[in-house]
């Protein structure tokens, strides 16, 4: 296994198709902030297909659970236009040099991976794991035909995907991180928990239950969320105890994010004004590698 150092380029990001919810921050989002302290974070929300809005309300969730623009780079993609430049230069070079991938890596965003020179991309989805690895072989290929180092390959830090597809299918993956009240409590009590267990003195399965899931997140407990797991798993604790504790957590946890976003939402210059600089700071990087590469290839 590869160790990779400190301080590296990271890219992740998000489609922006409006607010993010309570699943994105279990599956990425909380992972998003230990990067940031570790790693030089790029935040890109891609955009091709939504309105301005859905940027804005990406951004507002990044901010108000703590991403430090400071320390992550947000930008947003369409803004960047040497991404679509690179990608035509990538396609150019034809199947001499790309052989049978040429098309796939002109077609699925390599070039936002290789532009900024990204050692690290965080993913739960294997598919994405193979992407990254394309890219690599075009890294080979570019840096093999420029007799230099122009590109660097990427590594995908893979999460773990079993538990993430219970987020995904769950009721509040959805769910808005500025939810009120209200709507956190109907969206934790509607989750799944155990179907064959036959009522709440018969032993629970805790590894595939939604409730669990969510309490591995936010009970910040340990030694209680193990005894509540034993407990469940013997016998005797119902399904309305956990549910209650777990909104309990969820409600803690989210009113400060609330509060955040909306005073940020207050002050939407602010946002915009966050958006551009890391725009700009992620256009001056990729503009310098399109540069390298055409330079490399004579393209």
């Amino acid at each position: 296994m590869t160790v990779i150092p400190p301080n590296q380029i990271l890219l992740t990001g998000d489609k922006a198709t409006g607010p993010l919810g309570l699943g994105h921050y279990v599956r990425t989002l909380r992972h998003r902030l230990n990067y940031q302290d570790k790693h030089r974070q790029f935040l890109m929300l891609a955009d091709t297909d939504a309105n301005a809005s859905n940027v804005i309300d990406v951004a507002l969730d990044y901010l108000a659970i703590g991403i430090d623009p400071a320390r992550s780079t947000l930008f947003v993609q369409s803004q960047v236009p040497e991404l679509h430049e690179l990608t035509a230069c990538y396609a150019r070079l034809g199947a001499d040099i790309l052989g049978s991938q040429s098309t796939v890596i002109a077609n699925h965003g390599i070039a936002d991976i290789t532009a900024l020179k990204a050692r690290l991309v965080p993913t739960t989805d294997p598919q994405q794991a193979i992407m990254v690895e394309r890219g690599n072989q075009l890294v080979r290929a570019v840096n093999e035909r420029a007799g230099t180092q122009i590109l660097v390959e990427a590594a995908p830090v893979m999460a773990a995907t079993a538990r993430n597809r219970v987020a995904v299918n769950s009721a509040a993956h959805a769910m808005p991180l500025a939810a009120n009240p209200d709507a956190i409590s109907a969206a934790i009590h509607a989750l799944a928990t155990d179907p064959n267990r036959p009522g709440s003195k018969a032993p629970g399965d805790v590894d595939h239950n939604e409730v669990f899931f969510f309490l591995d997140a936010f009970e910040t407990d340990i030694h209680f969320l193990d005894d509540l797991k034993s407990k469940y798993r013997r016998g005797g604790l119902s399904d309305a105890v956990i549910r209650h504790h777990l909104e309990e957590c969820v409600q803690q946890f989210l009113e400060p994010i609330r509060e955040r976003r909306n005073a940020l939402a207050r002050d939407p210059e602010q946002v915009l004004s966050i958006l551009r600089d890391g725009t700009e700071r992620a256009r001056n990087i990729v503009a310098a590698t399109l540069d390298e590469v055409r330079l490399g290839l004579g393209v």
